[in-house]
């Protein structure tokens, strides 16, 4: 009996609470209550991504330099990533074709 203690949400044998068709509804109430939150949080997050997004590319519209430096930060960051990979990539087949002999 003590591994039921402290969850309100069982009911039935064992357990002296009576599980009734009234506790059911209930707690499907307040399941759509839930449901309706989570609804409203995904539609402010979404809100908030588009406005965000907007806001970036207006930003970038009407700022000329800084839509300049942020494309050289981009490509800076990808030109570096294509390095790293062409090296690691380089010494892998090295490493395979050292082994291979």
């Amino acid at each position: 009996m003590n591994i039921y203690i402290g969850n309100p949400h069982l009911c039935g044998y064992p357990l002296s609470k009576n599980c009734s068709a009234s506790t059911i509804d209930a707690e499907q109430s307040v399941n759509h209550e839930d449901a309706d939150h989570i609804a409203y949080l995904y539609l402010g997050m979404g809100i908030g991504f588009v406005t965000g997004l907007w806001v970036v590319f207006c930003t970038m519209l009407l700022r000329r330099t800084w839509a300049i430096a942020y494309f050289q930060i981009i490509d800076k960051l990808y030109d570096e990533a294509y390095v790293r990979v062409a090296i690691t990539w380089a010494h892998l087949m090295k490493k395979t074709h050292d082994d291979a002999t």
